[in-house]
C-alpha cells in the first residue's frame, strides 16, 4: 500500500484529501498544516510519498524542498498548488520535487499521480512538460559548466541515450519501448543514472539534459541499445 505525508494548510480540503486518499487505498501516515509541521512529520514517520502543497504558513513548500535531505530514503514529492507560473512550477521542480498537480484536477488523477510518482516515475501535466523544458533550454542560467560536459562524456553509450529520451519527457515504460528492454531494467538504469550524477530526480536530470542541449551538447541517438 502506497503511504502519504499530507502538507496543506487549508483544513477542509485536507480533509477531503485525506478522504479521497484513504478510500482509494492511499494510507495517510501524517497530516501537517504548514511546512514546519511537514518537516517534523517527516523526520517521525515513514511515507512513500510527501504531498505537499507549495503554498503554505510559516515554511512554504519552496522552504520545505530546500530543507528535505534527498540523499537517504525514498521519499518521493508531488507538489499541488491552485496557481502558479511557469517559472514558479520550475523551481520546485528543480528543488527537488518528483512531479506537480494542479489541485484543480479530477480526485482519480491525483491518486493515479501519487502512485506514478511512488514508482519513480515524472508526474507533470502534459501541457506544461514541453514548455517547463523549454524554458530550461532558453534560461540564461549558466547551469552547464565544463564539469557537466566531462560528465556526459564520460557516460556509457546506454545511459546517453537514455539520459537523451528523459530530456523528452519518456516514461520508464516509453524508454523500454524505445530502447527494445523491459521497464524495470529501464527502471534500474535511470536509478543508477541518478545515482551517478548526483541529482535527486528524474525531472532534474531531464531539465539538466536539455540545457545541455540548449549549449550544443550532442547527447547521443535514441535508435537502439547496446
Amino acid at each position: 500500500m502506497t503511504s502519504v505525508i499530507l502538507a496543506e494548510d487549508e483544513s477542509l480540503l485536507r480533509q477531503l484529501l485525506g478522504q479521497t486518499l484513504e478510500s482509494a487505498g492511499i494510507c495517510v501516515v501524517a497530516e501537517a498544516a504548514d511546512g514546519v509541521e511537514a518537516l517534523a512529520a517527516i523526520e517521525s514517520h515513514q511515507a512513500d510519498v510527501l504531498l505537499l502543497d507549495l503554498h503554505m504558513p510559516r515554511l512554504d513548500g519552496m522552504g520545505v524542498l530546500e530543507a528535505l535531505d534527498r540523499g537517504t530514503g525514498q521519499l518521493r514529492v508531488l507538489a499541488i498548488t491552485a496557481y502558479a507560473t511557469d517559472e514558479a512550477l520550475l523551481e520546485a521542480l528543480r528543488a527537488g520535487a518528483d512531479g506537480f498537480m494542479l489541485k484543480s484536477c479530477a480526485a482519480a488523477d491525483l491518486v493515479a499521480a501519487i502512485r506514478t510518482v511512488a514508482r519513480g516515475e515524472i508526474v507533470v501535466p502534459p501541457e506544461f512538460l514541453l514548455r517547463l523544458i523549454e524554458r530550461a533550454a532558453r534560461s540564461s542560467r549558466p547551469i552547464p559548466q565544463r564539469d557537466d560536459l566531462d560528465k556526459l562524456q564520460s557516460l556509457p553509450l546506454h545511459d546517453r541515450r537514455i539520459l537523451l529520451l528523459l530530456s523528452r519527457g519518456l516514461s520508464n515504460n516509453e524508454i523500454a519501448g524505445e530502447l527494445g528492454i523491459t521497464p524495470t531494467t529501464a527502471k534500474t538504469y535511470v536509478s543508477r543514472l541518478l545515482q551517478r550524477m548526483e541529482m535527486n530526480n528524474r525531472t532534474q536530470l531531464a531539465l539538466w539534459a536539455a540545457r545541455l542541449e540548449s549549449m550544443g551538447a550532442t547527447l547521443t541517438s535514441s535508435q537502439g541499445f547496446s
